[in-house]
């Protein structure tokens, strides 16, 4: 036999080509699928969010230019607006998205490969987890933190832009043994006019009536009231409180029971 000839059995060197060549990576099906899911629903929100920005530019255009804001006003408008129409379209844009991942999927074959691989339904399920997971974890920012924020955010400039504050709609509010009126909101929630306050005992009859012309707020001072009148009642007597011209009612508006911005 030649000694050129190989024995049989004996293991061949490996080819500097086998030696080099990477393994397969891993998680390759997880990172496409949760990536497809994940840019289906960004592109159902986008669509549906955009719809319903222009429906509501619709309707506040007319203000906002009659306000002399200009194109930065709506422009202000529509991305204080965002985060609320954003979470809204969320839900939705989850099960458009969905619907339409697994329909270019069955129109493009890959379904069928991939059950022919041998993935389940619950396999496939499962890489979409981490998908899942994370447009979750941004609902939940959506409407617990960005939200309300932006909202207060967008009522407090609303407020503050207005040129007609004084035909603002009255409203009334409580807190603890206290009941306010406002008559209306200027300046972004930092002037309340036509301010009325009643505090209660703990029965529930009249101890105060104040009435102030005008309450301004300040980071430094707290709610200030203007032109102030009231009465006392004591028993059955009631009394009339003199009149002052400026009143600090506290250094912090939480203790009365209402703030200078509003949502």
């Amino acid at each position: 036999m030649d000694e050129q000839t190989t024995r049989r059995g004996e293991k061949q060197p490996e080819s500097p080509a086998l030696k080099t060549q990477s393994p397969a990576p891993t998680h390759v099906l997880l990172r496409y699928l949760s990536g497809v899911l994940f840019s289906r629903v960004m592109f159902s929100c986008a669509i549906l969010v955009g719809l319903m920005e222009i429906l509501a530019l619709l309707e506040q255009t007319t203000p906002i230019l009659q306000r002399h804001l200009g194109v930065s006003g709506i422009l202000t408008y529509a991305g204080m607006r965002l985060p609320f129409l954003m979470a809204g379209a969320l839900p939705l844009g989850v099960l458009i998205g969905a619907l339409v991942m697994l329909t270019q999927m069955t129109l493009a074959s890959e379904m069928a490969i991939l059950q022919a691989s041998g993935l389940s339904m619950w396999g496939l399920y499962k890489r979409l987890i981490p998908a899942t997971l994370i447009i979750g974890v941004m609902g939940v920012v959506l409407d617990d933190q960005v939200t309300p924020r932006s909202e207060q955010a967008l009522a407090a400039w609303w407020n503050r832009t207005d040129p007609h504050p004084e035909n603002g709609h009255a409203f009334w509010f409580h807190e603890g043994g206290r009941i306010g009126r406002v008559q209306y909101v200027a300046d972004g929630g930092n002037m309340l006019s036509g301010l009325d306050l009643y505090t209660r005992t703990p029965d529930g009859l009249l101890h105060k009536a104040m009435h102030a012309d005008r309450a301004d707020y300040t980071h430094a001072h707290g709610w200030q009231l203007h032109a102030i009148s009231g009465i006392q009642v004591d028993g059955n007597k009631p009394t009339r409180l003199p009149v002052e011209n400026r009143y600090r009612v506290a250094d912090n508006a939480a203790s009365v029971g209402f703030h200078p911005s509003f949502g």
